[in-house]
């Protein structure tokens, strides 16, 4: 709980400037995503950390999040999937065959707070 609540809190560098949907081979750099609602993540997501080791990618969904089945996130140029969160929310769905790097965590619906590493 101590872990999410950090995380959720720390500063958005990119409030509502990326569609709710990511992934269709797009590409992506460090830093803190913020979706005003539910999102998704369909075909590739590349997380780019630019040469650095301790690159940080946190993605917030200020609802549900849905990983479509096959979707694969891959990480480029120094990522480590240590620093890669996913918030949700709501309710996290993740599709058959994906592929996913990072750690989930989905707060809301009948469940208390959820924490999945992949």
């Amino acid at each position: 709980m101590r872990l999410y609540i950090h995380i959720n809190d720390i500063f958005v560098t990119h409030p509502g400037t990326h569609p709710a949907a990511f992934g269709a081979g797009e590409t992506i750099h460090p830093g803190v995503y913020s979706i005003a609602g539910a999102g998704s993540v369909g075909g590739s997501l590349t997380l780019d950390g630019g040469g650095n080791p301790d690159a940080v990618f946190i993605i917030k969904y200020l609802g549900a999040m849905t990983i479509g089945a096959t979707s694969r996130i891959i990480l480029i140029n120094g990522t480590r999937a240590i620093y890669v969160y996913w918030i949700a929310e709501g309710a996290i769905s993740v599709g058959a065959g994906s592929i996913l790097k990072g750690t989930l965590f989905s707060n809301g619906g009948q469940f208390p707070l959820q924490q999945i590493a992949i």
